[in-house]
């Protein structure tokens, strides 16, 4: 058994009572199932994901998450792969050549595509295009829509959290938040009327969760953790999502795992469309009481935005656009700060020491080495908002490899010398 699996299991939660419109024929209090209940329960929901025509994987997105698994695949691996999907690879031409990457002339090759957006998200979107259309059924249905147009932002967010508590895991970061919501219109065609009882009355991820537990057999937490295993997903994606309502341990050190929970218990407390039209400002008492540094977080939030209005038109078959998303902005930061109240969250409380911004070619890099021993590089355009990020291994990484990737060449004022000392001081390559 999993990880996830065996830690829900043992997790004590609120007692449930048994549904027999729509239910899987196990009557037990979740806190009375034992690990091979829980498991057998998985299994029955997942028979009847299948009878309501939930897609299964295609072939190519079997072979993206094989290779979003493998650290040392590079971007020709991804571009040769998205190349034999028309849709994605229109879409991902479509970004490319939107108003957010500002190219001077059109973009017309996915390998152009994919150097201009970057390892990392072009792993966060393949992977999550392929996921959010197989836990689609109708994407048509009201329910599904409204769910999946929060997720996309969600997905940002997390990717946002994971660039600054482990940046090597952005793009897995994005797949988790985006499927954190996924189970919801699942439980509305398995449960009908019922359900949407229950949707309609607690807009709010906790509250539903709670309603859902309090009075029906499972939760939607679980119909998602029965999806991730017909899926076949890792255990990084899998494990976090299925966690995600049980608080996160403190980390010390660099386990991704538990780094990855610790942004699905922040993620999933989020509520992306508040009734509330007008967005409260972040609590400045909150944070003086937590100790959280509100630059770094009011950056995060501001860095989920940019990312979600760069991205968003992939997943228009599944999600609606926000047309407004910055009015939320108070309200994002202000969630955040409440779901951080008794979770350690060391890394929002230190300063950046191990990051620089620098010119290279007429343009900002900012680069930052992560507690996994990786090399985050960010370029950022004219405006100053982040264009396109990339992760460099330590004894990858020069100045040359820098230039290559992003396509800078050498001008005046280029701060190399810079460059070269700050990737000296961990270790790196200054060539």
């Amino acid at each position: 058994m999993c990880k996830a699996v065996a830690l829900l299991a043992e997790y004590p939660r609120t007692g449930c009572l048994q549904v027999q419109q729509g239910g899987v024929g196990v009557g037990k209090r979740h806190d009375a199932i034992t690990s091979g209940e829980f498991d057998r329960r998985l299994r029955e929901i997942g028979s009847r994901l299948r009878r309501l025509g939930l897609r299964t994987q295609p072939e190519v997105a079997a072979k993206i998450v094989k290779i979003a698994s493998d650290d040392r695949a590079g971007l020709d691996e991804y571009a040769r792969i998205v190349s034999s999907d028309s849709v994605l690879s229109g879409r991902l031409l479509k970004i490319a050549n939107s108003a957010y990457f500002a190219q001077r002339s059109a973009v017309t090759r996915i390998d152009r595509a994919c150097v201009l957006l970057g390892l990392q998200r072009m792993r966060a979107l393949s992977l999550g295009f392929y996921v959010s259309r197989a836990a689609v059924n109708d994407a048509n249905a009201e329910v599904a829509r409204r769910i999946w147009t929060g997720s996309v932002y969600r997905a940002c967010l997390a990717s946002s959290l994971a660039r600054e508590m482990v940046p090597s895991r952005a793009p897995e970061a994005f797949v988790i938040g985006l499927l954190l919501e996924a189970g919801v219109p699942p439980m509305h065609q398995l449960l009908g009327e019922r359900y949407r009882r229950i949707l309609d009355a607690h807009p709010h991820p906790l509250e539903r969760f709670e309603a859902e537990s309090n009075t029906l057999e499972y939760t939607s937490v679980d119909v998602i953790t029965a999806l991730t295993r017909e899926w076949e997903l890792p255990e990084l994606l899998a494990g976090p999502i299925s966690l995600q309502r049980i608080e996160p341990e403190q980390v010390s050190g660099t386990d991704e795992f538990k780094l990855l929970h610790q942004i699905a218990f922040l993620t999933s407390a989020i509520q992306i469309a508040p009734d509330d039209a007008s967005p409260a400002p972040t609590a400045q008492q909150e944070l003086q009481a937590t100790g959280l540094d509100q630059d770094r977080l009011d950056s995060i939030v501001r860095s989920s935005i940019a990312e979600y209005q760069a991205t968003r038109a992939i997943f228009s078959d599944v999600a609606d656009a926000m047309p407004e998303i910055e009015r939320l902005f108070g309200m994002i930061s202000h969630q955040l700060v409440e779901a951080m109240e008794g979770v350690i969250i060391d890394w929002l409380k230190c300063p950046q020491e191990h990051a620089i911004t620098i010119r290279m070619g007429g343009q900002l890099v900012q680069l930052e080495f992560g507690a996994d021993g990786v090399f985050h590089a960010c370029l950022f355009g004219d405006d100053r908002r982040p264009v396109v990020s990339h992760d460099f291994r330590a004894e990858s990484i020069s100045t040359w490899q820098i230039r290559r990737v992003f396509e800078l060449e050498v001008r005046e004022g280029d701060q190399d010398r810079e460059l070269a000392e700050f990737l000296q001081r961990f270790g790196a390559k200054a060539a």
